[in-house]
C-alpha cells in the first residue's frame, strides 16, 4: 500500500468516526468556529479607515522628525 493510499484509508476511517460521534449541529457549529477562526486570521484591509489613520500618522511623525529645529 503506497503512502497516498494509506493517507486516503486514515482520511476515510476518520471521516467515518466522525460522522458516528456527532451530530448535524455539532458539525456544524464546528465549521462556524473554524470560519469565524480563519476570518480573524485575516490582516486588516489596507484602506481601512483605521489603516488609513496609522498610516497618515505615521507619515506626519516621519515629516515632523526631518523638520530642522
Amino acid at each position: 500500500m503506497s503512502l497516498l493510499e494509506n493517507q486516503s484509508e486514515q482520511k476515510k476511517i476518520e471521516e467515518e468516526r466522525r460522522e458516528r460521534n456527532s451530530d448535524e449541529l455539532e458539525r456544524w457549529l464546528a465549521i462556524q468556529d473554524a470560519i469565524a477562526w480563519a476570518e480573524a486570521q485575516q490582516p486588516e484591509p489596507r484602506n481601512s479607515p483605521s489603516s488609513r489613520i496609522r498610516e497618515q500618522k505615521t507619515k506626519n511623525n516621519i515629516w515632523n522628525s526631518s523638520l530642522p529645529v
